[in-house]
This record gives C-alpha cells, structure tokens and sequence, in this order.
C-alpha cells in the first residue's frame, strides 16, 4: 500500500465520495471557516487508485477558536504549535473489497508525511468501533418508514405539528433565526461556542441548495432547528438547537424534525438519513438518554471508530 498527497484533488473527487463530510465543498468550507488545511489522500495498491481521503491538518482548537474575534489568528498559532491531522467517515474505497492494509496503517503514512503525532478522526473502516449511529433506509415507502417508529413518537409528531410550522430552506433570514436559535441553546447547555459545521453563509456558499434549515415555529417564534448536509442521497443531520420553551409548552420538536427530514429525503429520493453519533455503551445517563432518543425512529443501528 502507498498513499499519494496533493493539495487539490486530481480526479472528480466528489464522484466517489460516499459522505457530505468527504467531499470538495466541506473542505472549501472547513479551511475557509474554521482555517483547515485540506489535503486529498489517493490510497495506492498494485500501482492503482483504489481508494481517496480527505483529511485536514490544523491546529488543536482550531474550531472552537473560529467562534470568536481574531480566532483565525489564533488559529494558525496553534497549528504551528500544536497540529493535529483530523477526517470524517473516511477513507472512501472505490470498491468494496478486503485489502491487506488497515486505516491505522495509512494514519501511520499521514503521520509520517507531515511529521505529526496527533489524530482525531471517525472512521467506519476499523476493527475497533467506539462509537455509533442509527440511519434511515429512505428508499423504504413512507408508510414503513412511519411504522418503524415507536408509537409514543409518532402520537408526539401528531399533536406537534398540529401547534406548530414548519419551514425548510437556506434563505440568509432563516439563516439568521437559526444560528440566533442555536447560539442560545448551547448556551443553555453550558457550550460558549458553536459547532465546527452549521448551516450558515459560508457553508451554503459552497454546499448550495445542499444544505438546508428545519425550522419550527411556535407562535411565530422559533423554538427549534436541525441543519442538514446532502451528498449523493445521503443526508447528514448537523447542528440541533432546542429552545427551553419547548419543555415549557410540551412541545415535542426535536421528534417533530427527525420526521420532517425523512419526509423530506424521502421525496427528494435520498436513499439514507443519518441520524448523528451516539456512544454504544452510554457511560452517563445523558449518553443513554441521547442513544434512546436516537434509537426510537427505528433506523438501522450501526457502529464505526473513533480515533484519538
């Protein structure tokens, strides 16, 4: 096995990238955002691509750094100090077959490339899984698709959408209500900076009409948003933010989105709803009450590695 590293991709990259996370548009994205320096791994076999990595190198904080003024700056400073080689749900193979070589062994390349000993990164390609999802098979008819979901959710949605309105779109004014919402709401969870990727300018800027907004209102106001990343049928959920007049009023909207993204995919003809990370064996009662939640919408559970 070789790797080969360029700093643009040398072939149609987004052809063969299987997630939203591994495509052109998030690394145009991270680096502008958060100051991520994207690279493309080709992965080399008997003298033939076989398969493709992105990966990027910053320095350590580099996301939460970009949340405020002259975070770019300090950014960068990091880098110098502190670098760390970081991807998502990668690598992608061109075909689905054994090889003699594991994902440790091409971090060990990557490593040794740029002369760096940390790595963070998930990865469904490794022995060691850690971490987990559920997903969504949105090629199932609507009505299966309704029936997997356990039926104290499904009475939730019902008496959810009856009070409540719906809106998708990346329009810059939903734009602005959402990172308005989702600012106060990691800030009700003790969080002082927001996540590393959510629908805003920059990522519509390069994902277009691949990203979008679930926004429900209450009484014209909004309590609560899910952003969403689409790529060849696959749709990841991004950012959640959840309003405390949501408990107060009894409104169940956090339930309410997930059906509303599987409707959604569905009619776009999506084929996969991925419902985001959960830990397979909760150590805390908020990580079994996060890998319940999740489990509730009957998708397909699934596990894959997290590598620190």
């Amino acid at each position: 096995m070789e790797i080969e590293i360029t700093s643009t991709p040398i072939n149609d990259w987004d052809k063969h990238a299987q997630h939203p996370l591994q495509t052109t548009m998030y690394a145009m994205y991270n680096y502008e955002h958060n100051g991520c320096i994207p690279h493309y791994c080709y992965i080399i076999e008997d003298g033939k691509h076989i398969g493709q990595l992105l990966y990027f190198v910053k320095g350590t904080g580099a996301e939460f750094f970009s949340s405020f003024p002259l975070g770019k700056t300090i950014g960068k400073i990091s880098k110098t100090f502190f670098p760390i080689i970081s991807f998502d749900q990668g690598p992608t193979y061109y075909e689905e077959q054994k090889h003699d070589f594991t994902i440790e062994e091409i971090i060990e390349e990557l490593k040794e490339h740029h002369n760096i000993t940390k790595i963070q990164a998930t990865t469904p390609k490794t022995n060691n899984n850690n971490w987990s999802t559920y997903k969504i098979n949105l090629n199932q008819p609507l009505i299966k698709i309704w029936d997997n979901i356990k039926k104290s959710t499904k009475k939730n949605i019902k008496r959810t959408i009856n009070r409540t309105t719906i809106k998708i779109d990346n329009e810059n004014t939903t734009l602005k209500q959402y990172k308005y919402l989702l600012r106060q709401s990691r800030t009700e969870l003790g969080m002082k900076h927001l996540p590393p990727c959510y629908p805003n300018k920059t990522l519509k800027k390069y994902f277009n009409d691949q990203t979008q907004v679930i926004l429900i209102e209450y009484d014209n106001n909004p309590i609560a948003a899910m952003g969403i990343l689409e790529h060849k049928g696959y749709i990841l959920e991004i950012g959640s933010a959840i309003s405390p007049q949501c408990k107060q009023e009894n409104i169940y909207a956090g339930d309410l989105i997930k059906w509303v993204i599987m409707t959604y995919g569905h009619q776009k003809k999506h084929n996969t709803y991925d419902l985001g990370g959960c830990n397979p064996k909760p150590e805390t009662p908020k990580e079994e009450s996060i890998k319940n939640f999740k489990a509730k919408f009957g998708g397909t559970y699934q596990e894959y590695g997290v590598i620190q």
